[in-house]
């Protein structure tokens, strides 16, 4: 028994403390970071498109013959609509962390900020019925493309502009854009932190106040005629 344990200590000093396996797995690290933060933004602008076309869907399922086909796209619609706006809020709120900061590169401060204000459209959409109060769904829908514009801007002109080759046969613009990315600038990475971190527990404090105080409706009763 204490040769086998032995042998097993042997084989994870040998294996998986090698300086090619740490390797290894900081790469599948990094690389498991920035596809959570392209899916972040994919997520963010998906729900945004789609709650654009929710008049649209709701028109077209008017065309259903079958009713019941049309309540089950219904519940699909609704169900990745807003769960791709409280996925890429997740996400944002996994990436605002100072070491991932300084091991991919974010676009400061325009994604972290995005997380915030999509947290904010989020809490309006917990505390008001966006569907019939016209003042909420405007407040909702203008937080919703703020964020858009935030975090889209941030991923196409910090995080994905133009590569350091071209920096000398482009505008100077795309150099200062990239000095905008967390893990090469971590001064304006941990300023940005430390504003965008208190907001970020505002923003659970507001939706714990909702989920709280809010009144859930209790569902219509059923009216059952009476029979001689």
């Amino acid at each position: 028994m204490t040769r086998k344990i032995i042998f097993l200590l042997f084989l994870w000093t040998v294996i998986f403390q090698t300086p090619t396996f740490a390797a290894t797995h900081k790469d599948l690290e990094l690389w498991t970071l920035t596809t959570l933060a392209d899916l972040m933004v994919m997520l963010l602008i998906m729900g945004f498109v789609l709650h654009l076309a929710d008049r649209y869907f709701s028109y077209t399922l008017h065309s259903f013959r079958v009713r019941m086909s049309g309540e089950h796209w219904g519940m699909i619609f609704l169900i990745v609509r807003d769960g791709a706006l409280i996925l890429s809020f997740l996400f944002g709120l996994i990436l605002i962390n100072p070491d991932i900061m300084g091991d991919i590169k974010l676009a400061v401060p325009f994604l972290p900020l995005g997380t915030v204000v999509l947290g904010a459209a989020l809490l309006v959409k917990m505390g008001w019925d966006v569907a019939s109060n016209r003042k909420a769904d405007v407040l909702f829908t203008s937080l919703l493309f703020l964020a858009v514009l935030l975090e889209y801007f941030g991923f196409t002109f910090v995080m994905e502009a133009a590569p350091s080759e071209w920096l000398k046969q482009v505008a100077p613009f795309w150099g200062s854009l990239r000095a905008m990315r967390s893990n090469v600038n971590p001064h304006l990475a941990i300023v940005t932190f430390w504003v965008v971190f208190p907001m970020i527990v505002a923003l659970f404090l507001g939706m714990l106040g909702v989920w709280i105080f809010k009144k859930v409706p209790a569902p219509p009763e059923k009216h059952v005629p009476k029979t001689n």
